[in-house]
């Protein structure tokens, strides 16, 4: 005959938890909390990040959309700033008929660095 045994976690005569088991209860808890404060901290960063990104989207979509209007001939190199983006776009000629925009934006980022965000496009006469 095979004997079962088996293992008590607690005693059936205690009347309540150790001061150790408490104390090891609190530890896994704090440790699980910090856990997650730090995944939301991540996630709040992350969402910092992406809002300065489709900023960025907008604000060179914007200059693209003055650039077009632009009549073919005139349309040259320069630079601006729109609040805290820089854009500066460079004209090339491909050809009499054609030419290449090339636009960038920077912004400062909040490790102290700057960041860009680049579009091209082509415009023909």
């Amino acid at each position: 005959m095979i004997k079962k045994i088996r293992f008590k976690l607690f005693k059936l005569d205690s009347k309540g938890m150790t001061l150790i088991e408490v104390l090891i209860a609190l530890a896994v808890l704090s440790i699980a909390l910090l856990a997650m404060a730090m995944t939301s901290l991540s996630v709040i960063r992350g969402n910092a990040t992406n809002d300065m990104v489709t900023q960025a989207a907008t604000v060179a979509q914007d200059k693209m959309e003055e650039l077009k209007n632009i009549p073919f001939n005139n349309l040259n190199s320069g630079n601006d700033t729109a609040g805290d983006y820089t854009r500066q776009w460079v004209v090339t000629n491909i050809s009499a008929t054609l030419r290449q925009i090339t636009l960038t934006v920077s912004w400062p980022n909040r490790q102290g660095g700057t960041s860009t965000f680049t579009v091209d496009t082509l415009r023909s006469e």
